[in-house]
């Protein structure tokens, strides 16, 4: 999800960034400055966790827990 946004709209959703995936229940948010707000969803990069369903591009990287996402890595950790 790419969110374009200006002002203090921006710098609001700038302090909240890291809420904003699960909020919007996505694999990512990008936040972009410029005329807004404007909201753009496509399909994310990368391989679905097999834990949680989101996707990263790092899934499967860890050895130790085959198929999860560095979130899950993290959490099973």
């Amino acid at each position: 999800m790419t969110i374009t946004s200006e002002g203090s709209s921006l710098q609001t959703l700038k302090e909240c960034v890291k809420d904003l995936k699960e909020f919007f229940i996505v694999s990512s948010v990008t936040l972009i400055d410029g005329p807004g707000p404007k909201v753009e969803a496509k399909r994310a990069e990368g391989t679905k966790c097999l834990r949680c369903w989101h996707y990263s591009i790092d899934t499967g990287k860890n050895l130790s827990f085959p198929g999860t996402c560095p979130k899950c890595v993290e959490a099973l950790g």
